[in-house]
């Protein structure tokens, strides 16, 4: 691992999780050594060299964006809802429903409407 200057190791952008098994392989650790040593798995270990050789320092110490679904809130209406269950429920309810959380999140107009099965996966839409 030529060329990785002291500064680098020393401020690594990432949790030290990647890197320390990056810098025990550069000096000469198995992977089996060096994850074991930092307490990663084999495989971590095997992804950080992979990357670091394919892309170099900064491939390595910093993951790609995952594919997944959209957020269904904005921070705000997250926000809006946690502090809506986090007071008492309505008059006349013992508790905190999904089904009621989705009720009164379009009633109090922190979303436009619940969509898809009724609250099954209570699918937000945004206002």
């Amino acid at each position: 691992m030529e060329g990785i200057d002291s500064s680098a190791r020393r401020k690594p952008q990432r949790p030290s999780t990647d890197s320390n098994p990056l810098q025990l392989l550069s000096e000469g650790w198995t992977v089996v050594g060096a994850a074991e040593a930092v307490g990663v798995t084999q495989t971590t270990a095997r992804t950080v060299r992979r990357r670091y050789q394919q892309e170099g320092l900064v491939g390595a110490l910093h993951e790609r964006p995952r594919p997944g679904a959209a957020r269904l809130l904005t921070e705000r209406q997250a926000s809006e809802v946690v502090a809506m269950v986090c007071a008492p429920p309505p008059e006349g309810r013992g508790r905190w429903t999904v089904r009621l959380i989705a009720q009164e999140a379009v009633r109090r107009g922190f979303v436009a409407k619940v969509g898809g099965r009724p609250c099954a996966n209570c699918s937000f839409v945004m206002t």
